[in-house]
């Protein structure tokens, strides 16, 4: 027993791990797919760091921008995959536009929605052999003409794209939400509680806000007419008037406001219809 204990305390001294560059490769992606991103990125760096002549390693640089994104660190997956796609601008393959496509969709995601399409645009004019980043390509920026809210485009865009007949139909439906979404002027809810306070509210479906604002400016009006027909003191018309001032000012604001919000509301209906294209 003693003899065999020490055979294996001598084979266990001798055994030494092999790393290799698939050994950390396999790592790093098996903690990609635990969505462990940070450890990932990690062991991808790793990688380019002990092996820099390894084939891997352009695989393993887009990983670690790709590891980022789905972290949801937009910024660092776009500086990381604007460098890769940097590195391989001679030679445009597929990782390349996959890293182009990449680095519109960190934009997408950041909420720069114009930068985002210029690069989707400029993906599509260039001649792509890869029917699936076109198709990825085309999908992104018909969402980024929603989000710009430019929905003449998107449905030119949708026309012109080849996407799965489920797709078009939801991103037509999309469409059309978007341009019957109502929208309130907030110059017009601001005059109109301007001339008759409270109805700037009424006019953004603020009821109750409206009709309060209406009694209160009323109230104080009729107290400041009051205090003048008895020719009060003008220390108390000036006190009358330091009340009445703020709520009719606040009132023309307030109007604005509801506007403003009724517009977001009807906006952030629209924008979570969206959301569920945007996942991946």
């Amino acid at each position: 027993m003693l003899i065999l204990l020490i055979c294996l305390s001598i084979v266990a001294k001798n055994q030494v791990l092999t790393l290799t560059d698939r050994n950390v490769y396999s790592y790093g992606k098996s903690l990609m797919e635990e969505g462990d991103y940070y450890r990932a990125i990690g062991e991808f760096k790793r990688l380019i760091y002990y092996f820099p002549k390894s084939s891997l390693v352009d695989s393993a640089n887009f990983l670690i921008g790709l590891s980022y994104y789905r972290a949801g660190r937009f910024n660092d997956s776009y500086s990381v995959f604007e460098d890769f796609a940097k590195s391989k601008k001679a030679n445009k393959g597929p990782l390349f536009y996959s890293a182009l496509l990449y680095m519109g969709k960190s934009k997408l995601k950041d909420g720069s929605f114009n930068e985002a399409m210029d690069i989707f645009s400029h993906i599509v004019a260039e001649p792509i052999a890869d029917t699936g980043i076109v198709y990825e390509t085309n999908k992104y920026l018909i969402l980024s003409n929603l989000l710009l809210k430019d929905f003449n485009q998107a449905r030119i865009a949708v026309k012109r794209s080849k996407l799965r007949r489920e797709e078009r139909t939801n991103l037509i439906k999309l469409i059309k939400i978007g341009e019957a979404l109502p929208k309130k002027s907030l110059v017009l809810a601001a005059a109109m509680s301007t001339v008759i306070p409270g109805t700037g509210q009424i006019y953004s479906e603020r009821y109750v806000d409206g009709l309060v604002s209406l009694a209160f400016n009323f109230y104080n009006a009729y107290a400041l007419i009051t205090l003048l027909r008895r020719n009060v003191s003008a220390s108390k018309i000036l006190i009358q008037l330091s009340i009445s001032i703020p709520f009719y000012l606040g009132n023309i604001y307030g109007a604005a406001l509801a506007a403003h919000k009724y517009n977001r509301c009807k906006e952030a209906t629209f924008y979570k219809n969206l959301a569920s294209f945007l996942k991946e």
